[in-house]
């Protein structure tokens, strides 16, 4: 694992913070967040048991960055554009719904990005996903999972996603990415 104050200046690089959900609220969490996340940075807290895995991670922002990009979003937060295409919704409630953490156990996954995909998406293949420390001061209602390198959902992801978990897990990954693919057509 990385530290998280180990940025870098790559605007394709994207970051997965893994948190272990302790008691607190969802506005509280993304309060605090929200102050102390970078401005120029584009971020989301989701249930780590809604990512899949980080293909299913790069789908997503591929999708979102290049609807923005095009005037072709639906939410007028990017940030929520973002969890529409995580879960292959049409709705923002429904991408809400899916993607959020729960309030008081379990796991959850802060991912960051740089606002500059939204203006100049990048081809897919160029992303990066580092899973990296939290490192600032601490946030009302969340831990930070340290050395855990099971940070995604994996097949829970599809029972998230209301798909019918295919036998392996090959079949799973490719269900959840046809989702996300298939989510404004």
């Amino acid at each position: 694992m990385h530290s998280e104050s180990e940025k870098g200046e790559d605007p394709n690089r994207v970051e997965v913070i893994p948190f272990r959900i302790i008691p607190g609220t969802m506005e509280e969490r993304l309060r605090e967040i929200s102050d102390l996340v970078d401005k120029e940075r584009l971020w989301v807290l989701v249930d780590a048991d809604s990512l899949f895995g980080p293909s299913h991670l790069v789908s997503a922002i591929s999708h979102a960055m290049r609807a923005i990009h095009r005037g072709e979003n639906r939410a007028r937060d990017p940030s929520i554009e973002l969890l529409r295409w995580l879960v292959g919704a049409r709705q923002v409630s429904e991408a809400i719904r899916l993607t959020a953490p729960p309030d008081d156990e379990g796991r959850a996954l802060l991912v960051i990005i740089s606002k500059s995909l939204m203006k100049d998406p990048c081809d897919p293949d160029t992303l990066k996903i580092d899973i990296v420390s939290w490192t600032r001061r601490s946030i009302k209602g969340l831990e930070p999972s340290e050395g855990s390198d099971d940070v995604w959902g994996g097949v829970k992801a599809c029972t998230r996603l209301g798909i019918a978990a295919p036998l392996d897990e090959r079949r799973a990954e490719l269900a959840v990415l046809e989702r996300v693919a298939l989510c404004d057509l």
